[in-house]
C-alpha cells in the first residue's frame, strides 16, 4: 500500500467516525417527546390469578396524543415507562406458563408454542386514563 492510499483510507476513517459522532450527538441531544409522559405499573390477572407471562401494551387514542408503549408482564406483574399521558387503549397478550404443540398446516412440522390464556372479549383492549407521574393500574380480567 503506497502513501497515497494510506492517505485516502485514513481521511474515508476520519470522515466516517466523524459523521458517526455527528449523528450520535444530535440524536442525543434531541430534546425528548414533545407530550407529556408517566409511569405505569400494576397488576394483570384473569379470573383472580396473575397472568404468568405476556405483554401490555398502551397506545393514545383519538383524543390523546402520543407514541405506543409497552412491556413485559411476568407474574401477573408490569412496569411501563414514558407512557404518553392521556386515554389510552391497552391491549394485552397473554400466555400460560405452560407450552402447547401447535401443527404448521403446510408443512406439518410441530412447535412448542406458549397456550394463549386471553379470554377473547379483552382482544380489542379497554380503555385508561393516564395521568402525569406514577400511576398504578390493575387490570383484573374475567373469562366468563
Amino acid at each position: 500500500m503506497n502513501n497515497k492510499t494510506r492517505r485516502r483510507s485514513r481521511n474515508s476513517s476520519f470522515i466516517i467516525l466523524h459523521s458517526s459522532f455527528c449523528v450520535v450527538l444530535i440524536c442525543g441531544c434531541s430534546p425528548g417527546p414533545d407530550y407529556q409522559t408517566a409511569t405505569v405499573s400494576g397488576t394483570v390477572s384473569i379470573d383472580g390469578r396473575p397472568v404468568p407471562k405476556g405483554f401490555i401494551t398502551f397506545s393514545p387514542t383519538a383524543q390523546s396524543r402520543g407514541a405506543v408503549a409497552g412491556g413485559p408482564i411476568a407474574d401477573g406483574k408490569y412496569r411501563c415507562e414514558q407512557v404518553p399521558v392521556g386515554k389510552m387503549r391497552v391491549t394485552f397478550a397473554a400466555q400460560a406458563a405452560e407450552m402447547t404443540t401447535m401443527i404448521e398446516r403446510a408443512t406439518g412440522v410441530k412447535r412448542e408454542v406458549p397456550k394463549d390464556i386471553l379470554p377473547p372479549q379483552y382482544v380489542s383492549g379497554l380503555e385508561a386514563d393516564v395521568k402525569a407521574g406514577e400511576n398504578s393500574l390493575d387490570f383484573p380480567l374475567n373469562s366468563g
